[in-house]
């Protein structure tokens, strides 16, 4: 008789609140750790990272399978990133509805061809398919701008876990008395900005002009937009300005993996949470865990962060099992 042995996550979910009624929460994760043309721009934690985003939202905040879309390694390119967010998070959500969007993998920097950066350089992230030495492919802070402002929900979350400043170039530190860890900045060869590198700045537009374009600004925010929309944008990335973002390793019981330092403890964090929990009290356990893994890391929010995580829809939260099929090997199945 064949014996097949299961392990089985269960999970306990929080109690209901109100919720808006009739609203849906979508997702569009993104991962990109295998890049197409060469292996020098490859990072390892990406894809482990979408998983573990995936079955958070599953087992904890009732998302339903059909309403998340992935994306990793080879087939996150530019186009498949841009088409499946115009069809999924643009085309689908309505506005009472919850959106989610989530990267993780490089980020650089590229020429502005438009002259709303002062220093000559816009922000960008970085899909599989880009080729070193040339912005083509890439995706810059000015065409996420235009895809967010499409966006018709009024609950949107955006998370990135990528690099947008550092020292030009991916490192990684294998030395014996500090964790592996591997910095998420690529330099696409392009040049870089004067005075040295930033990051995505999510935050007012500053006397520099720096930062990324983002929907609810106006006159009184050029180049960077203030986040004064009606809708609740809530926008959360790895690093400060001056800093690097990186990759490490992690026990997740007894299974070791790489993963983002801040979605690791991002993550971490968003099951702790409760229905009250606003995205400032996330983000204060956040920023002193990251701090145990990398110090030259520090998590930013900007936006809507007193408001309960994916308020409009923290409500319907219902206690399912969730269980993944990890590998089948033989007789044995582990789940």
């Amino acid at each position: 008789m064949k014996r097949i042995y299961i392990w089985v996550l269960a999970v306990t979910f929080l109690s209901n609140t109100e919720a808006v009624q009739g609203a849906e929460k979508w997702a569009l994760l993104v991962g990109v750790g295998d890049y197409v043309h060469g292996t020098r721009l490859d990072l390892k934690g990406p894809a482990n990272d979408v998983r573990m985003f995936e079955e958070l939202l599953l087992s904890k905040f009732g998302y339903q399978p059909e309403n998340i879309r992935k994306l990793t390694d080879y087939d996150a390119t530019m186009g498949n990133i841009v088409h499946n967010f115009r069809s999924w998070l643009i085309d689908q959500a309505k506005p009472e509805d919850t959106v989610l969007f989530y990267y993780s993998g490089h980020g650089s920097q590229i020429p502005d061809k438009d002259g709303d950066e002062q220093d000559g350089m816009d922000e960008c992230l970085v899909p599989a398919d880009v080729r070193p030495g040339s912005a083509t492919n890439t995706i810059s802070d000015d065409k996420l701008n235009e895809l967010f402002d499409q966006i018709q929900a009024d609950d949107v979350t955006i998370i990135l876990d990528a690099c947008h400043s550092g020292t030009g170039t991916r490192d990684i530190d294998f030395s014996a008395t500090t964790p592996q860890m591997e910095y998420r900045f690529v330099d696409l060869g392009l040049g870089g900005p004067e005075g040295g590198t930033r990051h995505i700045d999510f935050g007012a537009a500053t006397e520099e002009g720096g930062g990324m374009d983002l929907p609810g600004g106006g006159a009184s925010a050029p180049g960077t937009r203030s986040l004064s929309s009606p809708k609740a944008f809530t926008l959360i990335s790895s690093s400060a300005a001056h800093e690097t973002s990186a990759s490490s390793v992690f026990y997740r019981g007894l299974t070791r993996i790489w993963s983002g330092v801040l979605t690791f403890n991002l993550i971490n964090a968003l099951k702790k949470a409760d229905a009250n929990t606003t995205y400032e009290q996330v983000m204060a356990n956040v920023n002193r865990d990251v701090k145990k893994t990398n110090r030259r890391q520090t998590p930013q929010m900007e936006g809507a962060g007193a408001r309960p995580i994916f308020s409009n829809t923290i409500g319907d939260l219902k206690s399912y099992n969730y269980i993944r099929v990890v590998r089948i090997d033989g007789k044995h199945a582990q789940l």
